[in-house]
């Protein structure tokens, strides 16, 4: 195979993507072996992001809450959706603009839910799916 192709490969190939929803997986792993998932009480307890946390200055939950999930169904959900969404958005802008990106969704959409109010408690990585998906209609 020609050298050029196979590094032009390489660069649009999405590793961030597949990293970023590994992370989410063995986040999700931990959350089985400590006992949160599916048990909601503790897993909005502790990791959510919500108008009280953020007042009582736990400002970490902007960006952590959108690491953790309900349930397995939860995750696979975000992962399905991310894994077009957030490919397709890492193969047209690239890796560096891919992270900045995903950072962006995340602060944005925590603290969207924090201003407006429109759920009580948040978590899972919806912000950035949802993110991702606008930024594709923007390129396309």
């Amino acid at each position: 195979m020609n050298i050029v192709l196979e590094q032009n490969m390489l660069k649009r190939f999405p590793i961030i993507s597949i990293l970023f929803m590994l992370f989410l997986c063995i986040i999700f792993s931990l959350e089985i072996k400590v006992g949160v998932a599916n048990n909601y009480t503790k897993l909005l307890s502790y990791f959510s992001i919500s108008r009280s946390a953020f007042f009582s200055h736990q400002y970490e939950r902007i960006i952590t809450a959108n690491f953790f999930h309900m349930n397995i169904m939860h995750l696979i959900a975000t992962l399905f959706g991310l894994v077009f969404y957030l490919s397709l958005n890492e193969i047209f802008l690239g890796k560096g603009r891919t992270l900045i990106l995903i950072t962006t969704c995340s602060i944005g959409g925590s603290l969207g839910t924090i201003v407006f109010g429109i759920v009580n408690n948040m978590v899972g990585a919806s912000n950035i799916m949802l993110g991702m998906l606008a930024s594709l209609g923007v390129l396309i």
